[in-house]
Formats: C-alpha cells, sequence, structure tokens
C-alpha cells in the first residue's frame, strides 16, 4: 500500500482523485478548472447521454438476439490475481463471494468403496490436498500411505509410504496430513505415530526423508515465503519453520501457554491454515472454536464458535478442516456435528454449506468430515472419515448462468414464454401469483436473496412481500401468493440449474416444484414431472432506454435537502436501486450498506453544503468507469489469437467485450501445460466489504479454458484477457466470437505503426492496452487514442527503463510484465502493488501531470507513487524487517529517481518535507519504536548510505542476498544479517551509523564487525547530534 507519509506532496493528488465526477478525465483539480469550460464540458456530456436513448435501444435488440444472455458471475469464484506457486490449494489463493453457494449433491472423486486397501478404496482419510490440474492427494491413517487420485479416475495409486505401518524411511505409520512443496517438488507429510515429518519426492520417490523429528503433528502448512507449520495436539500449540530450517525447534506462533481456554491457549489444536498477511488460523478442537493468531500477536481471537459445544450455528463441535478465503470468510469441517459451515468475516453465527445429520451413506450426506480443501475453480472438497471417501461439491455455476444473488430478475415461464406476475399489481398479504405477458412492470420483477441454509428467497421490491406457498402446505395443486416476510420454510426455494440460465425452483418444505397447469395462467406446487411446465429463466434486470441508465450522470444532485421523502430503512442495494427506477422523480440514489438506509435524489438540489465524498455508499453508474458505447459496437467473430508464455500473467487478446454479451472460446492449439483461463476486465479488486462503493464491487471474472469451447458472459463487459500458467514452453491458440476491437499497442510489436493507426480508426473497445516490455497500463481508451506512436514509445521505452533499472539494483531479471490498472477506487489505501498495481484514475488524465503517459513530465519529475508500488512488488522478506514494509520499497524509489530521473535523494521534495521530524527524532535521542512507525523518518538511513557508499554497494548487498537466500526468521535476526552484510560490503563498521538511529543490534553482530574501520560519516544528519556518532568506542 503507498504510504502517504513518505510524500506529502501527494495530498493534493489524494484530494484530486476523490472527487467524484461523471467521468475521470472532468475531475476538477485542487485548484479547480475554469467554471465556464467545466460547464461546457457538463453540457457537452449531458447533450451525448440524452442522444444515447436511440442507440441503446438499437443496441438493447439486437442484444435480445442472443439466446441465453448470462450475467456476471459475481457470485462465484475470481480467481486469484496471481497464485504464489507455493501456498496449497486449500490456502486462500481464490476469492470467493459471499454469496456463493455449492451444489447441494455431492461428487464422490475418491474412495466410497467402504473402508479397505485396494487402490479404489480409503481406510479412515485425514488430511487432504487438491493440486492445480485437480489431482487429490490423501493421507490415510489406517493403510499407513499417501493416495494420488487424478480428476475423474475411479482408483488411485500410492506416492508414499504403502509399506506397511512401520518407522523405516520407506514406511509411514498413522499419517495424519500431506502438503505439497512445489520449490522442491516433494510432499511433506506428518508421520504422525512416528512423530516425525517427512519429505518425499513427488516423482517415483521409494522412501522419505525426516525434516523435523520429535514433534506430535496433527496438520501441516505453508506460507508464501515457504515456511512452514506444524501443529502440535499434544503440547496445544503451532510453531512456525522457517525455509530450510526444519533441524532447529522452530517458533511458536499460537498456542503455547499449555492447554486451556484462555486467549492465549489452545486446547488440541488440529487443522491449521496461514493467510497472505501470516496470520494464523486454528481449529482448536477441544474449545469447539476456530482462533485467528495475526503476525507476532501473544493471543488470539475467536472467529468461530466459542459458545461451547453444540449444533447451532453460534456453536461447533470438534472443528477440524479450516479454509479461509481472501475476504476473510472462514469454512470448518464441523465434524461432529456432520457439517461444513461458512463464518463471514466479523459474523456471529455461521451458515451451513453442507450437512447431513442422518449419517447413513448416501450421496449428500457427510460422516464425520474431516479434510477440507478447495480447487482453483472454488469446488469444495470433504474427506469424510467416517464414510472411508472424499466428496466434492461443485460451486453453483452449473452451465454459464452467473445468477447474481442480490440481483433483481424476472421469471419466465419456459413453456409459455410468459412472466411471474403478482395479479393486478395487488400489493397486499395473500395476492395471487399468476403468469403474464412481459409488460416489465413493477409486479414481474423478482429480487433474489440467499438463506443461511442455502435456499433464496424471492422478493417482491415494490410490494416488498415475498413468494410463498399458500398456508404452508405441501400438497400438489397448493396456490403460490406473495406474504410478508415471516422467515419460514413456506417462503424458501432451491434453485436447481438445468442448463444456461433456466431452472427449476423447488420449494424448501414440500420438495414440490413451482409449476403452471398446461393452458391456465395460475401459479402452484406440483410434484417434479421434468416438464417445460416447471422450468424457469432466470432474466436479470437490464436497463435501456428508461432513466434508470442515465443514473449519477444529472448534474447538482449530490446536495443536502435532495432527499425524496424520507429514508427507506433495512433496503438491499437493488431494491433501493428498483425503487428509484420506480419514482419518477427520482434521477440518483444513495445506499448505505453499513445502516442499510436509502436514500433517493431528486435532480436538483435545494442548496446546502456538497457531499465531501461525492456519494458516500453508492455505486456510481458503472459508465463512469468502464464508459459507454457511442453507437452500436461492431462484433467480430472468428478471431484467431496465438500466445506463448513462459510464466503466470495476462495476456491482451487486443479485443473488448460488451456488456451482457455472450462471447464464445474455441482452443485451438495447446501446447504445454495446462491451466489457462480467460479473464473479463482489469478491475480486479474486490470492494464487497468496503462502506463506501463507487462501483459495483464485483465486475472482474475469469473462468477456466478446462474445456475445449467456453462460453461467457460479464453483467459490465470489459478487455478480453488469457491467463497463463505458471509454468515455462506453454502456448495457446484459440478462436474468439462476438469480441470488440478495442486500442492495444505493444512496443515489442514490430508492426505496431501500422497496427496502430487502424486501431484509431476502428477499434471501439473503452479500455485500452499499452504495453512496453517490462510494463503494461490499463487505462480508458478516450486517454489514449489521440496519442501518436512516438508520443507511445517514449512513454513506454521510460517505464521499461524503470523496471529495469529496479530489477538491476536487486540483480534479478523481469519474468513477467507488470500490470498497472487506473479505477475510481482501489480495495487498498490511495494505491496498492500486486498483479495488477491499481491505482486512481488520475494516471489516465492526459491534461494532468499525473499523466502516466507524460514523457517530458516523467523524465523531470517521476512518479513517486507507481515507483514505491514497483518496489512493493520487488520488495524480499530477508531485508524487510517490522516496521519497514514501507520504506525499503522506497530504496528502489530513491534509485529509480536518482538514476533514471536525475533526482538526487538529497534534493527530492521527500527529503525536504520529513527534515523537521528527522531532526527532532535525532535530538530526543532516538527511539527504534518512532523510527519503526514513521516511514519517511525512516527512509533516511537507506538513502544515507546511498550517498555515502554509492548504489553499487546496495547491487552487491543485494545480489548476494539473492544468491544466499538467508534463512532469517526473527526481526533482529534480519537486522543484524543487513548490518553485517552491509559492512562487510564496504569493508566498513557500520555498527555505530544504526546505533545513531537507534537500532537495536546483538552483541555477536558487533564483536563480528569490531575489526574493521569505523566509516568517517559527517553529513547534515550526523551533524543535528555529532556527539551521538561514536567513532571510536561501541
Amino acid at each position: 500500500m503507498y504510504s502517504n507519509s513518505v510524500h506529502l506532496g501527494l495530498l493534493i493528488v489524494i484530494l484530486f482523485g476523490g472527487l467524484t465526477s461523471i467521468f475521470a478525465d472532468n475531475v476538477a483539480d485542487k485548484n479547480h478548472e475554469d467554471c465556464t469550460a467545466l460547464n461546457n464540458k457538463v453540457k457537452h456530456l449531458i447533450t451525448i447521454v440524452e442522444n444515447l436513448t436511440d442507440r441503446l435501444s438499437q443496441y438493447e435488440q439486437e442484444l435480445k438476439n442472443l439466446k441465453n444472455r448470462i450475467t456476471a458471475l459475481e457470485g462465484h469464484v475470481a480467481i486469484n490475481n496471481k497464485q504464489n506457486k507455493n501456498t496449497p490449494l486449500r490456502g486462500n489463493c481464490i476469492a470467493i463471494h459471499p454469496n456463493t453457494t455449492w451444489q447441494h449433491n455431492g461428487i464422490i472423486v475418491a474412495g466410497g468403496h467402504g473402508a479397505g486397501k485396494e487402490n479404489h478404496q480409503l481406510n479412515q482419510p485425514l488430511g487432504l490436498y487438491v493440486d492445480d490440474d485437480e489431482t487429490i492427494y490423501v493421507a490415510e491413517w489406517s493403510n499407513n500411505r499417501i493416495m494420488e487420485w487424478k480428476s475423474g479416475a475411479t482408483s488411485g495409486h500410492v506416492v508414499a509410504g504403502g509399506n506397511g505401518g512401520g518407522s523405516r524411511l520407506d514406511q509411514l505409520s498413522s499419517p495424519r496430513d500431506v502438503i505439497i512443496d512445489k520449490e522442491k517438488d516433494s510432499f511433506i507429510i506428518c508421520d504422525r505415530s512416528n512423530k516425525r515429518i517427512v519429505q518425499w519426492p513427488r516423482h517415483n520417490g521409494t522412501n522419505g526423508k525426516v525434516i523435523i523429528s520429535n514433534v506430535h503433528c496433527w496438520s501441516l502448512t505453508m506460507d508464501d515465503s515457504g515456511s512452514l507449520y506444524v501443529s502440535d495436539d499434544v503440547n496445544s500449540e503451532v510453531r512456525r519453520y522457517g525455509k530450510g530450517e526444519f533441524q532447529v525447534q522452530g517458533i511458536v506462533v499460537a498456542g503455547g501457554n499449555g492447554k486451556g481456554n484462555r486467549l492465549d491457549q489452545l486446547s488440541s489444536p488440529t487443522y491449521i491454515f496461514v493467510d497472505h498477511d501470516y496470520s494464523v488460523y486454528v481449529s482448536d478442537a477441544d474449545n469447539n472454536r476456530v482462533m485467528k493468531w495475526m503476525k507476532d500477536a501473544k493471543q488470539g481471537i475467536v472467529v468461530a464458535g466459542g459458545l461451547g459445544k453444540g449444533n447451532e450455528l453460534t456453536q461447533l463441535s470438534n472443528p477440524e478442516g479450516i479454509v479461509v478465503d481472501q475476504s476473510g470468510s472462514v469454512y470448518v469441517a464441523d465434524m461432529r456435528n456432520n457439517r461444513i459451515v461458512r463464518w463471514m468475516k466479523g459474523a456471529t453465527k455461521a451458515s451451513v454449506i453442507s450437512d447431513e445429520n442422518n449419517q447413513e451413506n448416501r450421496i449428500n450426506q457427510l460422516r464425520t468430515p474431516i479434510g477440507l480443501s478447495f480447487d482453483r475453480h472454488g469446488n469444495l472438497y470433504v474427506a469424510e472419515l467416517g464414510n472411508h471417501r472424499v466428496q466434492k461439491f461443485n460451486i453453483n455455476s452449473k452451465g454459464d448462468d452467473g445468477l447474481v444473488f442480490g440481483g433483481i430478475y424476472q421469471l419466465i415461464h419456459v413453456a409459455s414464454d410468459k412472466c411471474l406476475d403478482i395479479h393486478g399489481v395487488d400489493t397486499n398479504r395473500g395476492a395471487n401469483v399468476q403468469i403474464l405477458k412481459n409488460h416489465k412492470g413493477k409486479n414481474q420483477l423478482w429480487l433474489i436473496n440467499m438463506n443461511d441454509d442455502g435456499t433464496v428467497k424471492l422478493i417482491n421490491p415494490f410490494s416488498r412481500k415475498v413468494l410463498d406457498v399458500s398456508g404452508g402446505h405441501t400438497s400438489d395443486g397448493t396456490n403460490v401468493q406473495i406474504w410478508i416476510d415471516n422467515e419460514t420454510n413456506a417462503q424458501k426455494w432451491r434453485l436447481q440449474s438445468l442448463e444456461d440460465g433456466i431452472y427449476k425452483l423447488i420449494h424448501a418444505s414440500s420438495g414440490k416444484v413451482l409449476d403452471v397447469k398446461n393452458d391456465e395462467t395460475n401459479v402452484r406446487i406440483w410434484s417434479e414431472n421434468n416438464s417445460t411446465a416447471q422450468s424457469w429463466r432466470l432474466v436479470p434486470l437490464v436497463l435501456s432506454k428508461d432513466k434508470c441508465s442515465d443514473f449519477n450522470v444529472k448534474e447538482n444532485w449530490d446536495y443536502w435537502g435532495n432527499d425524496i421523502d424520507a429514508p427507506i430503512a433495512n433496503t438491499t442495494f437493488a431494491e433501493c436501486y428498483a425503487k428509484c427506477c420506480s419514482d419518477g422523480r427520482c434521477h440518483a440514489f444513495t445506499w448505505n450498506r453499513v445502516d442499510q438506509k436509502c436514500f433517493l435524489k431528486s435532480s436538483i438540489g435545494s442548496g446546502g453544503n456538497s457531499y465531501s465524498d461525492g456519494i458516500a455508499g453508492s455505486h456510481l453508474d458503472i459508465s463512469n468507469l468502464l464508459g459507454v458505447f457511442q453507437q452500436p459496437p461492431h462484433m467480430e467473430t472468428n478471431v484467431t489469437y496465438r500466445v506463448e508464455s513462459n510464466t503466470s500473467e495476462w495476456h491482451s487478446t487486443g479485443y473488448y467485450v460488451a456488456p451482457n454479451t455472450l462471447i464464445k472460446i474455441d482452443v485451438l492449439e495447446q501446447v504445454g501445460a495446462s491451466g489457462w483461463s480467460v479473464r473479463i476486465g482489469c478491475h480486479t479488486d474486490n470492494l464487497v466489504d468496503h462502506e463506501t462503493q463507487r462501483r459495483p464491487p464485483l465486475i472482474s471474472l475469469s473462468k477456466s479454458l478446462s474445456l475445449k469451447r467456453i462460453q461467457m458472459s460479464s453483467q459490465y463487459g470489459g478487455l478480453l484477457f488469457l491467463e497463463s500458467p505458471d509454468a515455462s514452453g506453454c502456448s495457446i491458440t484459440v478462436s474468439l466470437h462476438h469480441v470488440i476491437l478495442t486500442p492495444t499497442y505493444d512496443l515489442s510489436n514490430a508492426q505496431r505503426a501500422v497496427d496502430w493507426r487502424h486501431r484509431q480508426r476502428h477499434a471501439q473497445g473503452t479500455w485500452a492496452d499499452i504495453a512496453g516490455r517490462h510494463i503494461v497500463f490499463n487505462l480508458p481508451s478516450r486517454s489514449v487514442l489521440n496519442l501518436t506512436k512516438t508520443q507511445l514509445d517514449a512513454a513506454l521505452q521510460f517505464w521499461d527503463s524503470v523496471i529495469l533499472a529496479s530489477h538491476n539494483l536487486r540483480g534479478t531479471k523481469p519474468t513477467h510484465r507488470e500490470r498497472i490498472v487506473a479505477d475510481i477506487q482501489p480495495s487498498v489505501g490511495y494505491m496498492h502493488s500486486g498483479y495488477p498495481i491499481v491505482t486512481q484514475m488520475n494516471i489516465a488524465d492526459p491534461k494532468s501531470d499525473q499523466f502516466v503517459l507524460n514523457t517530458n513530465f516523467l523524465k523531470k519529475n517521476g512518479s513517486w507513487g507507481i515507483f514505491h508500488e514497483i518496489g512493493h512488488n520487488l520488495q524480499r522478506d530477508w531485508w524487510t524487517f517490522d516496521g519497514t514494509t514501507e520504506v525499503t520499497s522506497n530504496i528502489f524509489t530513491l534509485y529509480v529517481l536518482d538514476t533514471i530521473c536525475h533526482i538526487r535523494p538529497r534534493i527530492h521534495t521527500w527529503n525536504r518535507d520529513a527534515i523537521s521530524n528527522t531532526r527532532q527524532y535525532i535530538e530526543n535521542g532516538a527511539n527504534f519504536t518512532i523510527w519503526k512507525e514513521d516511514s519517511s523518518l525512516a527512509l533516511h538511513i537507506y538513502a544515507q548510505l546511498a550517498r555515502e557508499f554509492d548504489w553499487k554497494s546496495y547491487k552487491f548487498v543485494f545480489l548476494h542476498y539473492e544468491r544466499i537466500k538467508p534463512n532469517l526468521s526473527s526481526n533482529q535476526e534480519k537486522i543484524d544479517y543487513w548490518i553485517e552484510t552491509f559492512s562487510r560490503q564496504v569493508q566498513q563498521n557500520l555498527v555505530p551509523l544504526f546505533k545513531f538511529w537507534g537500532f537495536p543490534i546483538s552483541q555477536p553482530t558487533i564483536n563480528t564487525l569490531s575489526s574493521l574501520k569505523i566509516a568517517n560519516i559527517s553529513d547534515d544528519l550526523i551533524q543535528i547530534a555529532p556527539h551521538r556518532y561514536r567513532v571510536k568506542e561501541l
């Protein structure tokens, strides 16, 4: 995350980026544009919006011709931006939408033939690991072996152990867990009865190697840096072993204070999980709770259960397998309750994913579930101790439906092509439900919400009544009506997907199906007969030429005093949206997800002060981000695209996908590793948990290319990418259908001049992909279409030099292109690192100095923020200790500013802005705790090292780290190693310098460096307190 304290000058940019506007390039800067010019722009945009009506109508007609229109896969899985190759798939390498559900019936994917030792059987499976290609690895307690089951296989084969229970190196004894260390291409096995952890070759291994001895291991996991975590149920603790440090004792990271139920204790910890922030989640079995221990915490917090043993949704009973997704939701195998539950972040109770109290061996019933894992698509795998099998519960994404819970739909009766309708627009309880010709009236719209038990509730947003079975009766022919929400089973339905966008609605309490009798219009429930009379097509509410498509493009609506009536309480976003659509006075709305209040807004305010944050708590119209088509776009089909790849990254196809357009992708040829996927949209930041949302929270989606042909659609549209697997020598050739040419520029393309001229004339996609050899930018098309080849080449060559310089400093070479995406709301901070780097829309404004392709400005002034985020992506944990996460990334910032922009650290604005606090810190005696809390202050010593010893010293030091890859587990070890390494590189004792800044230094390090000459430094910083820089004695 970009620290604003590092560069105070960015406050201006923050204010610039925080203002809400009609389009990003019309945002006023701090000094405001000339009022007359701004008014002219607004009038021009209003004219464009008013002219959109006819064009949108034509586009809507074209969309209607697409059969089985599909909405965005918001409710499903967005694959993590860049998977870490060492992280197990039961780790949080996937993001799962809070409204996601899984199929009620499981599929047996391993075992299921009773307890036994044959290859088609399992006997008490415990630990479970799912690899990238959906291969399953199972630790078998009773068979003393690790089994591999390929996807779709009817039997497995032994990959470790299997030679009887024993302590020889070719044997295992009651193994409890298995994970894969992909860097070493080996299994790591919890060999329980032998009290050891074994490393076993993954391919054709005949025996293992003991890496940790005398440990009561229950479960294993690895973090992103390759450290191993081990739960010990006997000692009630979890230990971390640094990469390659398996022979040492390890560090206690959870528990370790004796068996008990205090927050600093555990009682028989079983399965564990570590997230990307190094927080440890522990199934605290005997305490019937799940605990989260943040990095370096002395005690944990309860994130699930903790209210005693029981079967209420607030309780757990012997929790076992555990997974945490990117949003912080915790998934638990609640073993004694025979169920899998999900605890949303901050929730006080769980929702049930799968359960069965009747412990019979039927397909959808669980019996002592213990192991838990996801695959890369979000499908759920459960190892059942009692049924001796592994079940897979597919995520609810059959076909390409993309059903969005919390969305508004029409339910079209397949047999008659009529709509589910409330008779006579009656809003009273007991009003009859029928089918009627589609007139898109408010009595034909249904909000679909998910209940805790996986069922759904259908709410008419205008009457606020719920689809209900009369009297709660269960017999054939019982009438269907609307009724007030009473949370009974009479109002719960299960959605069973039949094919693309078509569902069967099964009444939860009766098992009967929503049905219409032949040639009649009345809606009832009836026994299932698989006829089209019981099939319903769910069509999302699509805004076209009514005023709803013009939300938030009216000026002056966001003022105090323009509310329509009183706020509407206890609404969802979709209900608020629908209310505004139906109210002739409403031209915009705000919805706050905290208090769930809906404010309808008139077009012109009656005065008062504008909101300081635009429209806090609401979704701006997506056109503010993605833009709109000025005319129906030309769609191309049978477009062949081929790409080669040696690493995991996004590859632009050069095409764009229109909103709600079904595209098809045929795989013509594939070479090398599998694992390719397709992504629509570059805006991957998830805003679900944000109180203020300036755009819909999930607008990018990804789908696996595991089939020869896939179909997909996005409600919002976006740039079309292919995502490559993390492997070398891969290539794929595909054929694309129903796609739109978009502005694309690639510095490595020898024909780029001709191609760019063609795209400037014909490309209609609203977002562009502008790529150098080592970096790529995703910006609105309007930002780049007027740029020439010369301008683009110069800008991209500048940014390539930034990437190369950063790697040159670290002693590495780029393996992929860094990607930078402009967004109206990054998920973290003003901007953040990762893949992609996400920043504000001001970088896309050609009129701004912050424009990311303004070469002249960049060469003179640089771009501290983006340099900083690139530095984050190159940071190494070896030399980044507590308090320096926002500091060591800026070593790269300073280097690039110095070597590319020729701005020495001594004269940079950062130096001038931070010098006052620095002087006070030094004069007050240099308290290291304060140093760690002030990133501007902390950066001074790193700049000082560069000035005194040149950047070459840094290069040699970083190269040493890259070659040695030291095993450093504590902050003190990292500090000592840094001081020793830098001192030896410059052949001078730097202990006095680091003591001057307040660093804690161990006595062995002081002794080791005592033979070196003390560095003679007397710059302006040392002169603040020269008596504190001791050059003779330590």
